[in-house]
């Protein structure tokens, strides 16, 4: 009776007495319902997460109501995170396997549950603590939530039930430019038992993404138009709470268009920036963001997917080791959402005095990030230790050796394969871990040899996917745990010098022995290598030959860093160091950016064509967003100058071919408008200025003298649409609305000796509108276009319209000269103009010079100063 009962009242409703279920699935479908407990083995509920799947192990949307039980669910499509461990919940009709789980220190379990149509099924799940954490917490220093950040879909509650249901002891919080407290929800929803929460923010601003913690609730945020790193982290350093000074973490560093690293010019290869808006006042980088990782792997050569990141963080945060900054490595889940990025995948483990985690200080918290005492994870639970010390601590090698010492515990459920001993970012040792899911994988003691000041880390990986527990993402999400280093000082003088000055000090004392120089190249790891490339600041014998051996050496981080010291050094009369570069350019198999690195390195006779030659034959997708990494290297020059028509009504393709299909004389090219310093012409200015900048269509005119019959590449750019034409022959057409991109269009042209006409239309629909066109050979000379025969006009705009172009003339005769022309022969003969020199009364045009400014002036009709009507002085200084 009581079944039936409950079917004649319906699922969902909160007002239902005790046993009956809340309703995530919706809808009118066939239905039963799960009654599910999740306990640990003293049977005691705990928070945790269930995820289900069909029988196969594919995925499906179970869930489409997810606020039926707000105060302890939290539930998305095939996930639902429960902060008491109990619940009972409808599902579809059918069988599905569900898993508990509750964090990486915990166990699973499996069970496959059907369920029928009006029916009640029981499932009791209960969750091993398999890991003794015992000093150590879990932390995610980067959480949001829908509420305050805007975007994603985890609400202030949704966000507490998923930090418990994955056993973290620690959740930062930090929504975009807002200083969110977790603890009215925490208090409201009394989860103080599971975890601590931590205000912070993340700071997103026009320099990139940037965690602090901890801050006062609610408090007053950082400029958010912020784009200088020193202000900005002075501003930061003064905003702590509590007496504790906010850790600054650097978010997604390499993330297109957010990547802090890329705006304040970090160079990936060097680990330097010269940029002004640089600062290294951080403390911790995000060397894996969200759960696929991104940042761990090297987006130039991975097969795995990597979103919008570009280079490897974890190889910017070794050259920042190398060259002395002690930034810690952390990883976290940046999770936004219940079940897209998880939260606590990845994690961080620190050190604790407490291991109640509402008891523990938040001064500690900050701390041992700070001090570099912390491990990330996606699994595996690292104990590591040098000489008996830490992570973040210093150590004395004794005989060139220290004793490195290291656990690997991990969950039955998730796989370990090798530990890889790391020193001064090279792997010197790989320790295989054996085929087991016993709870300790591995004990390892050995000896590690240290020829040098530096520092040594581990790296834990495993092979097999931690799904379904963690979906894969376009390719499996494994495990992978990375510690912080513990620091060697090899000479025993009592401070650790970076790799970077090793190499640098040890060049100093070098007696120019090549024997010797080549057994202590030999002698390093290609880090080290590196490490020396970078400590060449100035061109020698010696360099040269280190560069050579770089360029040589198979190890792609070496003969990038050779190219990049090369280029620095502006070395480009060594035939070797040549024939190495091109050599290496001409390999096959290789990625954008090395591509990019090895052209900037060379002299430009020999950059120059090839990059013509693979620009003109495979566009701009042959190095791809590095492409502007070589626009300096581009043989030939912009277009500087071009004759254009008035804005013509009508936009668009069909405003462009309207336009195409007029006499010369109905789209006749008067004016002269010179390009920007970037080589791009401001239409939308010049259309304002002529009444007409929207839906109008703007033409412009040149011509280009070859000395010879060729084939030339030529680089074009509009916003919005173009047609371009050399010679009569439409080259492009393109109608997209999109911004001016110098490189857009890269085509391959004939041209015939002589004057060659080149006829561009632009349409603009509103807003900004512009153009840019280049030629990529020197040898081809670009003139003013002669424009069309002009409709018969008055004397007085004829006048005007010829002050335009000398105006125009002698600001391009200064650029070009140092100073304003003083007469209008000045101009003819420079060939900025043609034989404009008399106005339609006879009478010569006046240059007159005035410091910054210049006037052209005519004396009318009557060929003195003054007068009126036809008679008077027209002057024209705008």
């Amino acid at each position: 009776m009581h079944w039936i009962l409950i079917m004649l009242l319906g699922f969902g409703s909160l007002a239902q007495e005790s046993d009956s279920p809340v309703d995530p699935v919706g809808g009118d479908g066939p239905k039963g319902s799960l009654k599910f407990q999740i306990t640990d083995t003293n049977d005691n509920p705990v928070p945790s997460r269930l995820t289900f799947r069909k029988q196969n192990g594919s995925r499906q949307k179970f869930f489409s109501e997810t606020q039926v039980l707000p105060e302890d669910l939290a539930i998305r499509d095939d996930v639902i995170c429960t902060l008491s461990g109990t619940g009972h919940i409808t599902l579809p009709v059918g069988t599905w396997v569900i898993y508990a789980s509750r964090g990486p220190e915990w166990g699973i379990d499996r069970q496959e549950v059907s369920i029928a149509e009006g029916a009640v099924t029981e499932a009791s799940f209960q969750l091993e603590h398999q890991i003794d954490s015992s000093g150590w917490a879990a932390a995610d220093y980067h959480l949001h939530t829908l509420t305050y950040s805007g975007h994603g879909d985890s609400n202030m509650t949704e966000r507490i039930i998923s930090i418990a249901s994955e056993a973290l002891e620690v959740g930062i919080a930090t929504d975009h430019n807002h200083h969110t407290d977790y603890d009215p929800t925490i208090e409201k929803l009394s989860a103080g038992d599971h975890f601590q929460g931590v205000v912070g923010n993340e700071i997103s601003v026009p320099l990139g993404h940037f965690n602090a913690f901890p801050l006062e609730p609610w408090g007053e945020v950082v400029d958010v138009q912020s784009s200088n790193g020193p202000r900005m982290f002075r501003a930061v350093r003064k905003m702590g709470t509590g007496g504790v000074t906010p850790v600054i973490q650097v978010n997604h560093p390499r993330w297109e268009a957010i990547d802090y690293f890329r705006i304040a010019g970090l160079d990936p290869i060097t680990g330097e920036s010269a940029d002004t808006d640089w600062s290294i006042d951080f403390d911790s980088v995000e060397i894996f963001n969200e759960n696929p990782g991104w940042g761990y792997y090297d987006a130039e050569t991975s097969d795995r997917f990597v979103g919008t990141s570009r280079h490897s963080v974890l190889e910017d945060w070794h050259q920042l080791l190398n060259r002395g900054a002690r930034i810690t490595a952390v990883g976290n889940s940046d999770s936004h959402t219940v079940n897209v990025n998880l939260a606590g995948w990845p994690r961080n483990y620190f050190p604790v005095s407490n291991d109640q985690p509402g008891q523990i200080p938040v001064k500690e918290i900050c701390d041992t990030v700070k001090n570099g005492q912390v491990f990330t994870t996606y699994g595996p639970f690292i104990k590591f230790s040098v000489n008996g010390k830490g992570m973040g601590e210093t150590v004395q090698a004794e005989r060139a050796a220290v004793r490195l010492k290291v656990e690997v515990h991990a969950a039955d459920w998730i796989d370990v394969d090798r530990v890889l001993v790391i020193v001064d970012g090279d792997v010197v040792e790989t320790i295989p871990v054996p085929d087991s899911r016993e709870i300790v994988r591995l004990i390892d003691e050995r000896k590690i040899p240290v020829r040098t000041d530096g520092w040594i880390a581990v790296r834990v990986e495993g092979d097999d996917s931690l799904a379904p527990i963690v979906p894969d993402k376009d390719r499996p999400i494994l495990p992978i745990a990375m510690t912080n280093p513990v620091y060697v000082d090899v000479d025993g003088d009592g401070r650790v010098t970076a790799p970077v000055e090793v190499a640098r000090n040890w060049l100093e004392n070098f007696s120019g022995n090549e024997i010797e120089l080549h057994a202590e190249w030999q002698a390093r790891q290609p880090h080290q290598r590196v490490s020396m490339l970078h400590a060449c600041d100035q061109d020698s014998e010696t360099v040269r030959t280190l560069l050579l051996w770089g360029l040589q050496d198979p190890s792609r981080l070496v003969w990038l860093a050779a190219a990049r010291t090369t280029e620095l050094l502006e070395i480009r009369n060594d035939s070797a160091l040549t024939r190495e570069l091109v050599r290496r350019f001409e390999s096959h198999g290789l990625d954008a950016w090395a591509l990019s690195v090895l052209l900037r390195a060379m002299p430009p006779e020999e950059s120059g064509p090839r990059v013509a030659e693979l620009l003109g034959s495979k566009g701009k997708e042959a190095l791809g967003i590095h492409t502007r990494q070589i626009l300096t290297l581009l043989p030939g020059q912009f277009v500087r100058r071009m004759f254009v028509s008035e804005p013509i009504p009508g936009g668009g393709e069909e405003g462009i071919r309207r336009v195409l299909s007029m006499s010369a004389e109905d789209r006749p090219t008067q004016r002269v408008l010179l390009s920007t310093e970037e080589g791009q012409f401001d239409l939308q200015q010049y259309g304002k200025e002529r009444g007409r900048s929207d839906d109008c269509v703007f033409v412009l005119r040149c011509t280009l003298i070859s000395p010879t019959d060729r084939t030339v590449t030529l680089a074009a750019g509009s916003d919005d649409g173009c047609l371009l034409q050399v010679n009569g022959n439409t080259i492009v057409e393109d109608f997209a609305d999109q911004g001016v991109d110098p490189l857009d269009h890269l085509i391959q042209v004939p041209l015939k000796q002589g004057t060659n006409e080149v006829l561009f239309l632009i349409a603009n629909g509103s807003g900004k509108s512009g153009a840019s066109l280049r030629i990529l050979d020197d040898e081809v000379v670009v003139q003013s276009a002669g424009g069309s025969k002009r409709p018969p006009i008055s004397p007085r705009q004829r006048v005007l319209s010829d002050m335009a172009a000398l105006h125009a003339a002698a600001t391009l005769y200064r650029l070009n000269q140092g100073n304003w022309p003083t007469s209008v022969r000045d101009l003819v003969e420079a060939n900025l103009i043609g034989n404009l020199t008399a106005d339609p009364w006879g009478g010569e045009y006046q240059i007159v010079p005035k410091e910054e400014k210049v006037e052209i002036l005519s004396l009318g009709a009557d060929g003195s100063e003054g007068g009126i009507g036809i008679e008077a002085d027209i002057r024209y200084a705008p």
